[in-house]
């Protein structure tokens, strides 16, 4: 009950004032919106990426390579004079790629010897640049395949004796010719298998990466959550400064009970201020939290005491105010960053994943990912929960060496 008694008064003087309404949801609501306007995920097919073909080519091979380029739905192929034409067209951002077909691309193809084509791409886009390189490839294997077929159909011409005729209609090469174009025509009315692709997540959910609201909206509520935690916790470098701490430890009180009392008090600030920013979150912004209310819940709570014991382990550390607000900023900024607040773990090198997950805030993202946007329930949670766990009995263990020595 003594413990109680602390966290109610901790309450009332650390997370009573009306400012602290700022912090705790006007702050974190203004940053989900507008991460997540610059975040989105964008609707619908994406638009087709430009490029210039200059072709220098003797033969005629590069006119049925430009136009397997054509019926690529990803690219916009305009032809361009020369070469350094193309190029001023990347130059100048009007287009993503630039290719080159070399003099020799038809007269190596039907020797059957490899041709090389230039492509040179802008840096600004890797997405659109993949786009360019898979689509050139693309239509470089068609391209590939349509000559073999024509090989075979000559082949079985000749082995029937239909050039051997002196009245024969075409020759071996004309044959070719034709055979190729029809080998084209057969390609673009032949239907095509479709793959779809659904990444698999853990525990058996999708691997989709998190966009838009579904990425900020998690990831504010984690940023502002260490933000308000932990500046609720500093409060004890106040006290320890005002001498609080000192009338206190003249009382019939251990160490363990005030430092529980502050404990209880930072945990229910932030179950509150979390349950309210995912409501928030529903409410304003139509971030669906998932299929499971009680792994969202386990999630919350665990990680709301993994914060608050790094936070009172920080007010430990320091000495003054000004100590603890400094450090507090960097620690929060840096798991935040490292953590996939700001954008997904997905899309970073590994190396920073996993320095990331050395991190509370990495697991509280994975948690709320699967979640949230995979649509896991509870026994997904629980491996990340249960990590969270053990950063908070560490941190508050250290927190309570200290403090008892303090």
């Amino acid at each position: 009950m003594r413990a109680v008694h602390i966290a109610r008064l901790y309450l009332a003087t650390t997370f009573g004032r009306r400012s602290m309404l700022v912090p705790a949801l006007v702050m974190p609501l203004l940053f989900t919106w507008i991460l997540g306007l610059g975040i989105g995920r964008r609707e619908g097919p994406l638009p087709p990426v430009a490029i210039r073909v200059a072709s220098a080519d003797a033969g005629n091979l590069d006119e049925l390579l430009i136009e397997r380029l054509r019926r690529r739905p990803a690219l916009d192929v305009g032809e361009a004079a020369s070469w350094d034409e193309a190029r001023r067209a990347v130059e100048a951002r009007q287009a993503v790629g630039a290719l080159r077909i070399p003099r020799e691309l038809s007269e190596r193809l039907l020797r059957r010897d490899e041709a090389r084509v230039e492509l040179v791409t802008r840096t600004d886009d890797l997405r659109q640049v993949q786009v360019v390189e898979q689509s050139i490839l693309t239509a470089a294997n068609e391209l590939t395949g349509l000559l073999a077929a024509a090989r075979v159909s000559v082949r079985s011409a000749g082995e029937l004796g239909l050039f051997d005729h002196p009245t024969a209609a075409l020759s071996a090469s004309e044959y070719f010719a034709s055979s190729l174009a029809l080998a084209a025509l057969s390609l673009d009315d032949a239907p095509h298998a479709r793959v779809d692709v659904r990444a698999v997540g853990r525990a058996g959910g999708s691997g989709s990466v998190a966009a838009g609201f579904e990425q900020s909206s998690p990831g504010m509520l984690v940023m502002f959550a260490m933000f308000y935690l932990f500046g609720g916790a500093s409060m004890l470098v106040t006290e320890r400064e005002r001498g609080t701490l000192r009338r206190l430890a003249v009382l019939p009180l251990r160490p363990a009970t005030v430092l529980g009392g502050h404990l209880l008090g930072l945990l229910v600030a932030g179950l509150a201020q979390m349950s309210l920013l995912i409501l928030a979150g529903e409410l304003l912004f139509g971030v669906d939290w998932g299929r499971s209310p009680l792994g969202l819940a386990l999630i919350v709570a665990s990680f709301a005491l993994a914060v608050a014991s790094a936070g009172l382990l920080l007010a430990t550390l320091v000495r003054t105010q000004a100590q603890a607000s400094a450090v507090r900023n960097l620690a929060v900024l840096v798991m935040a960053a490292l953590g996939g607040a700001w954008w997904p773990l997905e899309i970073v090198p590994s190396w920073m994943r996993t320095l990331g997950h050395a991190l509370p805030s990495a697991w509280a993202m994975d948690a709320f990912h699967d979640v949230v946007l995979r649509g896991l329930g509870v026994a997904a949670a629980l491996p990340e929960c249960g990590v969270l766990a053990g950063f908070a009995a560490v941190f508050l263990a250290l927190a309570a060496r200290r403090f008892r020595g303090a």
